[in-house]
């Protein structure tokens, strides 16, 4: 995405990268504490004191009062006091072993605090690791945690700001190298549930991404999810292909971090991007960053979201800057350049050449500008997704958490309305979220009995099912299904959820109709549930329908 130039911070060397999210400064990050300070401001002023001090009652050289005035730090009068004593060795021989003692022990309670978080970091269990403590994964751990989850950071030089912050909230800030997998087993991988790199060089997230599937190869309880910014639309795509597809590893797995989809599903939610009901629709996207192309694929998703025809979307994608070549009036506009200033003079141009026409720029460190000239520009929008796009629920996410919770949307529009299985997602019992993720995860072993193959969206359409394979595929998912309702300790009998009895524990051939219905409707929607996702079916050869008598089933809410 577009490429800030970063603030300096001594952990951009390490972990984390400053990305399109910028380095916008938070309050209380890089800001020193006073008290930092006083301890060895108070000790020069003693030390001179004492010096000062003996220098009235001894003739000896300056150098000799100044060693004698160290002495008093360490609770070492030398040759003695006179008598009277004066004032400046009265306040010098009682502070000076105050602040030797006040030094020692914030030297313990730091060294102690340390030690303490790696031991609470060890005891955890289904905690998330933050890997590098620049500004964003500091924002990163600390919204997690008010997200209600147990969060670890580790750093191998962590700023003292990140630090307190991160403290203050109760997370465990743990120092080493995250690539290291000592550090790693040090914040409690082998218990962790997620571990987040927030870092878009590939090389070095993908080097800490190593260390922990490493660590995580031999989990059985539950896998590793590593969760790794990607800024490359393309990679995204195949990653989402590849691992639903052909993943096997038990103990782990890798989720691409896509900061720049999230963001552009934010810009296209600020601004319509054209209206309800549109049978035609032209969009400008202007911009040679990431989130412009991460933009241009969200409007696509959306038109066909809409049953839109796909050759009535007219997405033109131009450069920034003040002149733009663009033939008829668009619906909307969004501006997603590298440059703000230029970003900023893009909209303005636009708004002065289309009159009326709603205009989205994406802008952080220049955002304040934007808001103000707003005021005057009622169809200019400032979008600043620095904030908006780290939250747990774009951290975490995870491609078959997507799938499902799209395969349970699918469900909802067909299903009785006061069925307890057509709650929305977030009031979903926890077993029938289990039951939509089981569902999401079989869906490739459909897809090879049907020769097909997920890629990544490529704008055409995806391929749709023939009858004759919505038939066995309906007949795979409840085999799926009932397989997975077996395994859970359900029993034929009559439909009741609570003595975990069900009528339709019954071969397929059993079933009536309307029922088998329900598994081909799942099947009708399965390739624009992909879609959603960002995955398109292809054909990769001839279909073969012939069942496998062993396959694993369904999970249908």
């Amino acid at each position: 995405m577009a490429a800030l130039p970063p603030l300096p911070r001594a952990e951009e060397t390490e972990i984390g990268g400053t990305g399109w999210t910028g380095e916008v400064d938070v309050a209380g990050t890089d800001r020193r504490s006073p008290y930092s300070l006083l301890v060895p401001a108070a000790t020069i002023v003693v030390f001179t004191l004492g010096a000062w001090g003996f220098a009235l009652v001894d003739s000896g050289s300056w150098l000799d009062h100044g060693y004698r005035s160290l002495q008093l730090f360490v609770i070492e009068a030398g040759d003695g006091f006179p008598d009277p004593i004066p004032w400046q060795l009265e306040v010098t021989r009682w502070v000076a072993p105050a602040i030797t003692l006040l030094s020692t022990a914030l030297a313990v309670a730091v060294l102690s605090r340390g030690r303490l978080d790696a031991w609470r970091a060890r005891r955890m269990r289904g905690h998330v690791i933050v890997a590098g403590l620049g500004r964003r994964e500091t924002e990163a751990a600390l919204v997690l945690r008010r997200g209600g989850h147990d969060v670890v950071v580790i750093s191998r030089h962590p700023p003292a700001g990140g630090v307190r912050r991160c403290r203050r909230a109760g997370i465990a800030v743990v120092e080493g190298d995250p690539r290291d997998p000592l550090a790693l087993e040090a914040g409690g991988l082998g218990r962790a549930s997620d571990l987040i790199v927030l870092d878009p060089e590939l090389e070095t997230s993908g080097r800490v991404a190593l260390a922990a599937v490493g660590l995580a190869a031999a989990r059985s309880e539950w896998p590793l999810v590593v969760h790794v910014e990607m800024a490359d639309p393309a990679l995204v795509g195949l990653l989402k292909a590849l691992k639903i597809s052909e993943h096997h590893a038990a103990g782990w797995r890798v989720e691409e971090l896509d900061l720049a989809g999230a963001g552009a599903s934010i810009m296209v939610d600020a601004v319509a991007p054209w209206a309800d009901g549109s049978a035609l629709a032209e969009v400008l996207v202007a911009g040679e960053s990431t989130l412009a192309a991460a933009v241009v694929s969200e409007l696509r998703r959306r038109w066909r979201l809409s049953g839109g025809a796909p050759d009535a979307l007219s997405v033109v994608r131009t450069g920034s800057g003040s002149a733009l070549s663009v033939g008829a009036v668009p619906s909307s506009v969004y501006v997603c350049a590298d440059d703000e200033p230029e970003a900023l003079t893009t909209a303005l141009a636009v708004l002065r050449d289309f009159p009326g026409v709603p205009v989205a720029v994406h802008l952080e460190h220049t955002a304040s500008f934007g808001t103000l000239l707003m005021q005057d520009a009622h169809d200019l929008h400032v979008v600043s997704l620095d904030t908006q796009v780290l939250t747990p629920a774009v951290l975490l996410d995870t491609t078959v958490e997507r799938i499902a919770r799209a395969l349970h949307g699918a469900y909802r529009r067909q299903a009785e309305a006061t069925s307890p299985s057509a709650l929305p997602w977030a009031e979903l019992a926890e077993s029938l979220r289990a039951s939509n993720r089981a569902q999401a995860e079989h869906v490739c072993d459909k897809l090879r009995v049907m020769r097909r193959v997920l890629l990544p969206d490529d704008g055409q359409p995806t391929d749709r099912f023939t009858e004759d394979e919505i038939q066995e595929l309906g007949r795979l998912e409840h085999d799926r299904w009932v397989a997975e309702r077996r395994a859970a300790g359900w029993t034929p009998g009559p439909r009741d959820t609570h003595a975990r009895t069900t009528p339709y524990l019954v071969p397929w051939e059993e079933l009536t109709e309307e029922v088998r219905e329900i598994d081909r409707q799942f099947v009708r929607a399965l390739p624009d549930v992909l879609a959603d996702s960002g995955l398109v079916i292809r054909r990769s050869g001839a279909s073969s329908v012939q069942p496998s008598a062993d396959r694993p089933v369904r999970s249908g809410s």
